[in-house]
């Protein structure tokens, strides 16, 4: 009777080869096809470390730590939200929440101009405390995601071997380049090389300074040693 009451209201009774296939049809339709992220867990890791020189080349080697984390991030609350995952951390992690807490601090410090430093507006410094900071975060989240995922989907010595990847392409960035502009030294502001040559003098020859380099859209810190050179006298004498 139950059958014959449900068929009358234009539906389907229980049971029935039609509702069978409806509810496949439906689980197909609800579960469709897995997304990337769920076909291939790694794949924000490995596009930020082995495509690191491209996101350097197209000035975007800043930014790409926080755009990538957005995906790894929405990928760790759903295995939270849905229980399939339990989020673990690795030894020492409090030691860095620690640090990001002083680093988030250093809002209040946003307004102080530390001695013998050219004074610059509040804005500018705005914008380098916000890139700093998001860049921790999407570090952060790199390395809980990373060390999230199973063998399978991240084997460990692949993303060792892309970490050591992304130290060869960091150590050829090193030193000073053509195109680079020399903006600061041990956090001395200067202007190019005739800034520099000003501001060297006897009291920096034979220590390590700081140099800081633009280079494209980004800071590069570079440790150099100035040395005395022998003058040279006229006729090689």
């Amino acid at each position: 009777m139950l059958a014959v009451a449900v068929a009358e209201e234009g539906g389907t009774a229980p049971g029935a080869p039609g509702a069978t296939q409806g509810r496949r049809r439906s689980g197909r339709g609800a579960l469709g096809r897995p997304g990337l992220l769920a076909r291939h867990p790694a794949w924000p890791i490995t596009v930020l470390l082995v495509g690191y020189p491209l996101w350097w080349a197209l000035g975007l080697a800043d930014f790409t730590w926080i755009f990538l984390a957005i995906p790894m991030a929405f990928r760790m609350l759903a295995w939270h939200a849905h229980g399939a995952r339990r989020i673990r951390m690795p030894p020492g992690f409090g030691l860095w929440l620690l640090f990001l807490i002083c680093s988030v601090a250093g809002l209040a410090a946003l307004t102080l101009t530390a001695p013998g430093t050219v004074p610059s507006a509040v804005s500018h410094r705005v914008i380098s405390y916000g890139d700093r900071n998001l860049n921790y975060l999407g570090v952060t989240v790199m390395l809980l995601y990373a060390g999230n995922l199973t063998e399978s989907e991240l084997p460990r010595r692949r993303f060792a071997w892309m970490l050591g990847l992304l130290a060869i392409y960091l150590a050829a960035r090193a030193g000073v380049q053509t195109g680079d502009r020399m903006v600061a030294l041990d956090g001395v502001r200067i202007n190019g090389i005739d800034g520099l040559q000003r501001k060297l003098d006897a009291s920096l020859i034979g220590r390590d300074c700081e140099l800081q380099l633009l280079r494209r859209s980004s800071v590069v810190k570079v440790t150099i040693r100035p040395i005395e050179m022998p003058a040279h006298r006229d006729g090689g004498k």
